[in-house]
């Protein structure tokens, strides 16, 4: 078997070697690992000591953003250059310990499953007790992720999540956040592929070891609000669809009745907007369809599309980022 773990590295000389080192010691006879180091235009000599370490180890491969782009982006250049049959993601400092990654292996492996988060949160024999207000911030920005995905995570947030390789080849070519708003953007694809596509997701327990700011920690309360605005993008887009789009009662109720879906072909909800365009009026009737419809459609592996949306809802659709979620015919 070949892990491949995935390394975004941005300002992290002083415990980059430390955790390489780490990582490669969980190489065995039975595992092979591959490690690719994605540097973010960093300035402290970070992207100059992996190639170091690179040339002594030849399971290490090195990447280097053009410009810094967020962790996000440097993820999404890690992932297409992983050839292992497991992916998963290690930050450069010394918060996680990678020898967790054997027991997200083994869950993986005992109960099938496609991808397995580690969680900051699920209770082992002894824990660090880590700062309130940031375990709170985590918990609420999970709850979030829970009602609108649907899936059942005590912690969303967490660096460490394990992709078989299908899964990453699936997910990758659909990635758009470029910083921290890959963590609700990536859970929200799985909870997609959980429902439609069948995969087995499941939890584990991990070590964490919390840094400060003053000791290089960089996600920051603009970070939390943005992955707020993530879950609603990525997991519940149709509800931003019904707002902006004005649907009535006359939007074809008939074709959203989720009485009549049927998942072998896709469910089609015409949207009616008002005059002008972005006014909102009450739509409660015409939403509470549309949301139906979508849950239902989700629920039988089905799809729903979205027609006669006019040329100037469509592109604010465009510009906020919508359409390219939506299935707009």
């Amino acid at each position: 078997m070949k892990l491949s773990i995935v390394m975004p590295c941005y300002n992290e000389k002083s415990t980059l070697a430390e955790i390489v080192d780490k990582v490669l010691a969980l190489r065995s006879e039975k595992l092979d690992v591959e490690l690719v180091v994605v540097d973010d235009c960093s300035t402290d000599g970070s992207f100059e000591l992996a190639g170091e370490l690179a040339a002594r180890h030849p399971e290490i491969v090195v990447a280097r953003n053009e410009r810094n782009m967020g962790k996000g982006a440097s993820l999404h250049e890690g992932f297409r250059r992983a050839t292992g049959d497991f992916v998963g993601i290690q930050d450069a400092d010394l918060e996680y310990d990678p020898r967790d990654y054997l027991k997200m292996l083994a869950a993986a492996e005992e109960l099938g499953c496609d991808v397995v988060f580690g969680s900051r949160y699920l209770r082992s024999d002894s824990r660090l007790v880590l700062r309130f207000w940031h375990s709170t911030m985590n918990r609420f920005l999970t709850f979030c992720s829970n009602f609108l995905s649907d899936l059942e995570l005590t912690d969303m947030e967490t660096c460490y999540k394990l992709f078989r390789r299908e899964v990453v080849a699936e997910i990758v070519p659909k990635l758009k956040e470029r910083r921290f708003g890959f963590e609700p953007e990536v859970t929200a694809h799985v909870a997609k592929g959980m429902k439609k596509k069948g995969w087995k997701v499941a939890e584990c327990a991990i070590s964490y070891r919390p840094r400060t700011f003053s000791e290089g920690k960089k996600i920051g309360v603009k970070d939390g609000l943005r992955s707020l605005w993530c879950m609603l993008k990525y997991n519940f887009a149709i509800l931003a669809l019904a707002a902006i789009a004005g649907c009535s009662d006359g939007s074809g109720r008939q074709a959203v009745d989720p009485r009549i879906a049927d998942a072998s072909r896709p469910l089609v909800a015409v949207t009616q907007p008002t005059e002008p365009p972005f006014a909102y009026r009450d739509s409660s009737s015409g939403l509470r369809l549309l949301l139906a419809a979508h849950k239902t459609m989700l629920a039988r592996g089905g799809e729903l599309q979205i027609a006669n949306v006019q040329p100037s809802v469509k592109e604010v659709l465009d510009i906020t980022g919508f359409s390219g979620i939506l299935n707009l015919v």
